[in-house]
């Protein structure tokens, strides 16, 4: 219960060691970044799994605040991390929700706006430190495109959204790892 431990989060990693894990490690949540520890887990993630990927998902809040470029690249803790920036009316309206408004129109156009400005941001100093990123879209290429044409071409990681998620095929090789406060 409460905030993830380094220990069980070090403990799940060499697990996924022994057991040879190929897929991806992602770590989302609620926002990890607000996980005091988060950098310290990726770096372990990164040293003791150096053949997977490591996606460590943001809703990308703390861009354009003060340190935010030293915090994002503590966050890319290796060269198998990659930073997954969720951008898509769903995590706007989130914000507007987080921020005690009504979701109207003229709201939603406000933080989608100022969501587009940070994840230009983001994207530049991606390039420039030569960091691995893409940005996570709840539904489908042509609305994502759509919905990021300001950014130009960028990788997009598409979050494909199920009817019946209760139905949803059971695959191997895929470990979430949530670090959000409440553990939920």
């Amino acid at each position: 219960k409460g905030i993830m431990r380094l220990s069980d989060f070090q403990n799940a990693v060499d697990i996924l060691g022994e057991c040879d894990f190929c897929g991806t490690l992602n770590i989302s949540g609620g926002e990890p970044t607000l996980h005091r520890g988060l950098p310290v887990m990726i770096q372990y993630a990164s040293s003791n799994l150096p053949a997977i990927r490591i996606a460590v998902f943001t809703n990308g809040d703390w861009v354009g605040q003060r340190g935010w470029k030293q915090r994002l690249k503590r966050l890319a803790a290796g060269p198998n991390v990659l930073i997954r920036f969720s951008l898509d009316s769903q995590h706007a309206q989130g914000a507007i929700l987080a921020a005690g408004q009504s979701i109207d129109a003229a709201n939603l156009k406000r933080v989608e706006q100022e969501r587009i400005i940070k994840a230009k941001l983001f994207k530049e100093a991606c390039i420039e430190f030569g960091i691995h990123f893409d940005f996570a879209f709840k539904g489908a290429c042509v609305q994502a495109r759509r919905y990021m044409r300001e950014l130009g071409d960028v990788p997009i990681y598409l979050i494909r959204l199920r009817k019946n998620p209760d139905k949803r095929p059971r695959k191997w090789g895929f470990l979430a790892v949530d670090v959000q406060e409440d553990s939920s």
